[in-house]
C-alpha cells in the first residue's frame, strides 16, 4: 500500500514540477501542463463530489428520493450534459493557444544555426547527419541502440525527421527535459526548430510505440 502511494506522489510531481533544464519551449509548455492538470482535478473533484451525493441520495430504501426524479427526457440535464464538456473543450483550446502559437512560429522561423537530420530506420535506431558528419548507433550487450549526438548550448538547431527502411513506420522523436517531441512519418519531413539553453546530456526516446524493441529505441543529446 505504501508503495503505491509513493509511486502515485512521485508520478504528480513528476507532472507539476518543471523540467531540470530548459529550451527557448520549456517555459511555455511547463505551465500549459500545469494548467491542464489543475483543470483535470478540478472536474475530477466536482465528479466525485457528484457521485457520492447520487450513492447517499438514491441510496437502497430512499423510495421518496427516487420516486421524486422518475426516468423520463430531461431538458435541462441534457443540454447541461452537453453544454459542460464543449465548454470544457474551449477552455482546454484557449489554455493551449499560447504554446501552440509559439511551436508554430518556432516551425516557420527559417532561421537556425545548424540543422540536424534525424533518421528513424526500421530496427529501431536513431541515426544523426550533422554537416558531413554521421552519428551511428552503438549497442550495448543489452541490445540498447543508443546514438550519441554532440550540441552546443545557446545554439538554435532544426531537426529535420524522417523515417527509412524497407518497412518504414511512425515514431515519435521525443527529449523530455527539453519539453519537445515531433512524429517522425514515413515519406514525410517533419521539422522542428529548438534553440537548447542549458549544457547536459539529455536522453531521446521514441514516443510512439513503433514494435517489438520500442523501448530500446535511444539517443543522447550530448549538449557542452
Amino acid at each position: 500500500m505504501k508503495s503505491r502511494f509513493f509511486f502515485l506522489l512521485t508520478s504528480l510531481l513528476w507532472f507539476v514540477l518543471p523540467v531540470s533544464a530548459e529550451s527557448n519551449l520549456s517555459e511555455l509548455y511547463d505551465r500549459l501542463f500545469l494548467e491542464v492538470l489543475i483543470l483535470s482535478v478540478i472536474v475530477f473533484t466536482l465528479v466525485v463530489i457528484l457521485w457520492v451525493y447520487m450513492i447517499l441520495k438514491f441510496r437502497k430504501g430512499k423510495v421518496d428520493a427516487i420516486e421524486k426524479y422518475p426516468v423520463s427526457f430531461h431538458k435541462k440535464l441534457q443540454i447541461t450534459w452537453i453544454a459542460v464538456p464543449i465548454f470544457i473543450g474551449l477552455l482546454l483550446l484557449a489554455m493551449s493557444l499560447p504554446a501552440l502559437s509559439e511551436f508554430q512560429k518556432e516551425l516557420s522561423t527559417p532561421v537556425a544555426d545548424e540543422t540536424i537530420v534525424v533518421e528513424a530506420t526500421d530496427n529501431w535506431q536513431w541515426k544523426f547527419y550533422k554537416g558531413d558528419q554521421v552519428y551511428r548507433p552503438v549497442t550495448d550487450e543489452n541490445g540498447i541502440s543508443m546514438t550519441t549526438l554532440p550540441l552546443e548550448s545557446g545554439r538554435t538547431y532544426k531537426f529535420v525527421l524522417w523515417s527509412t527502411g524497407e518497412k518504414p513506420i511512425i515514431h515519435s522523436f521525443y527529449v523530455y527535459e527539453l519539453n519537445f517531441k515531433m512524429d517522425v512519418v514515413p515519406h514525410k519531413n517533419n521539422t522542428i526548430t529548438v534553440t537548447i539553453n542549458s549544457p547536459g546530456s539529455y536522453l531521446v526516446l521514441c514516443a510512439e510505440y513503433c514494435g517489438a524493441r520500442h523501448s530500446m529505441m535511444r539517443g543522447v543529446l550530448e549538449v557542452s
